[in-house]
């Protein structure tokens, strides 16, 4: 997607643990923050751009794909946008449902 036809959408600062499969394995992980649309992580593990993975956060699956990596870090797109009403609820430590 061209870059002036991109909104940035807000992020949200938290430290939440989630776990991430990717490639088969499962991986734990930190979300630093998150937006409706992606997510930034800390992980342990080495991981490449361009890599599937899915994020999973309190019984949540939230498909993604690996923007950029820069060790321990790296950047997340969630396949579909994070509908508002579980992004609130993720930010406000209740459980996730969809």
């Amino acid at each position: 997607m061209p870059l002036l036809e991109r909104v940035r959408a807000a992020r949200h600062k938290i430290f939440e643990p989630a776990s991430a499969e990717i490639n088969g394995e499962t991986l734990r992980v930190h979300l630093i923050n998150v937006s409706r649309d992606g997510a930034l992580l800390h992980l342990g593990e080495r991981v490449s751009s361009g890599d599937r993975m899915i994020v999973r956060v309190r019984d949540t699956d939230m498909p993604a794909l690996i923007m950029w990596v820069k060790p321990p870090r790296c950047g997340v797109r969630f396949d579909r946008p994070v509908p508002s009403y579980l992004l609130q609820t993720l930010l406000s430590g209740r459980s996730l449902q969809i």
